[in-house]
C-alpha cells in the first residue's frame, strides 16, 4: 500500500474516533467501508491488526520514527 493511503488511514485513526472504533473492531470491513483499495493488501491488514494490540503512545512514537526529525516536536508530522 502507498506511504500516502497508510498515512491518511492513520491521520483518520487519530482525528475520527468514530473510524477509530471500526478500525477496532473490524479493520478490514472498517477499510472497505471507507474506500480504501485493501484486494492483495494482506501483509499491511497484518501490521494494523497488530498495531490495534498497542497503546496510542506507543503507536506515535512508531509512526513519528519513521520521519526525519522524527518525535514529537521534531518535526514529524505530529509536531
Amino acid at each position: 500500500m502507498e506511504k500516502k493511503l497508510i498515512d491518511e488511514i492513520t491521520t483518520r485513526a487519530i482525528s475520527d474516533a468514530e473510524f477509530r472504533k471500526q478500525l477496532s473492531a473490524d479493520p478490514e470491513r472498517a477499510l472497505r467501508e471507507a474506500g480504501y483499495p485493501i484486494e492483495g493488501q494482506e501483509a499491511f491488514l497484518k501490521s494494523v491488526k497488530a498495531a490495534l494490540g498497542q497503546s496510542p503512545e506507543a503507536l506515535a512514537s512508531e509512526y513519528e520514527a519513521g520521519f526525519p526529525g522524527g518525535g514529537t516536536g521534531g518535526g514529524g508530522p505530529m509536531g
